[in-house]
């Protein structure tokens, strides 16, 4: 079943990366009817507004209205089109990237808004607060909590079974790449080809945290605010963002989280594979009872039941109670 999923996904990926070649050969022609045509046969096979949505409960509060938003959104989709370039054609990724449109996309989309994020920001005063922990005033106290208090974040972590040392990559989400190989420190007595094993566990272990703390500050905001609830520590906008082209530097696109209230986008961020994805939808989709069916889910009963408790651990995570 994964190989038939697997040429399918292939062969879908052949076919939209065509047509969008298509679709921009067709942008030199000037004939409207021509390119109107290839843009519908691009959008069979990836339609634009398919995850518009989760987008908009994002960032709505930066339009007047859901109209401007999605026409916003079709023209980031269209320029994305008419400048894509396949993976044959661009510079190799040291993180072993697939190329696919959709990550360029994706991309395309956490620019924009994130640019419009720190418009909106710029002009806003952030209160000075004494932090808690330290004593000491900062402003804004996110950004004190994020330069000098990170251990909340990493014990959190350690006590809910996740051992920095011990992850190869990000358990929290699919997009986070790390490096296919590593070069042992300048001050390493070792010095062994590919890495000692301590330089490898060291370097693989900052580059986590950073990612983490980057692309998932909210859970340490959301940590700090359990254990001192009387201090605001983010507003309802995002704070910061650290970005680079990708595959020119050794930072990739990431940004920072923002506090989301609704807990169920939260879970639906974390790293959740098919069965899980299958799982959840029929839960939103109103079902009053789960139970195994083959059919639905596609795995074994076994697979399912762990599926279950893979997802009551991480709905424990972003804090959703069982019923």
């Amino acid at each position: 079943m994964n190989n038939d999923l697997k040429v399918v996904n292939n062969w879908v990926q052949e076919s939209l990366e065509a047509s969008i070649l298509k679709y921009q050969k067709g942008l030199l022609t000037n004939n409207k009817h021509y390119i109107e045509r290839c843009y519908r046969e691009v959008c069979k096979l990836y339609p634009p507004y398919l995850h518009m949505q989760e987008w908009w409960s994002q960032y709505h509060y930066l339009y007047d209205s859901q109209e401007d938003f999605a026409s916003d959104y079709i023209k980031i989709f269209c320029n994305v089109l008419s400048n894509w370039k396949p993976r044959s054609t661009r510079k190799k990724s040291r993180y072993g990237g697939s190329g696919e449109f959709k990550n360029y996309f994706i991309g395309a989309l956490q620019h924009n808004y994130i640019n419009l994020v720190k418009a909106d920001n710029a002009g806003k005063r952030n209160p000075s607060q004494k932090c808690p922990i330290c004593e000491k005033w900062a402003t804004p106290l996110s950004t004190h909590l994020l330069n000098h208090h990170t251990d909340i974040l990493w014990t959190h972590l350690d006590k809910i079974g996740y051992k920095l040392d011990e992850l190869e990559r990000c358990p929290f989400c699919k997009s986070h790449k790390m490096p296919r190989s590593y070069e042992c420190d300048e001050t390493c007595e070792i010095k062994k080809d590919g890495g000692c094993e301590i330089c490898i566990v060291n370097k693989r272990t900052a580059i986590i945290k950073k990612h983490i703390l980057s692309k998932h500050s909210s859970m340490l905001f959301q940590k700090f605010n359990t254990l001192y609830p009387n201090y605001q520590t983010v507003s309802p906008r995002a704070l910061s963002v650290y970005m680079s082209e990708e595959d020119d530097k050794e930072d990739i696109c990431y940004y920072d989280s923002l506090k989301d209230e609704n807990k169920i986008n939260n879970l639906m961020n974390l790293s959740l594979d098919e069965v899980e994805n299958k799982i959840i939808s029929t839960i939103l989709n109103g079902s009053s009872r789960l139970k195994y069916d083959s059919k639905i889910y596609g795995c074994s009963a076994s697979e399912f039941i762990n599926a279950v408790e893979n997802i009551k651990s991480k709905m424990s995570l972003v804090g959703i109670e069982e019923n």
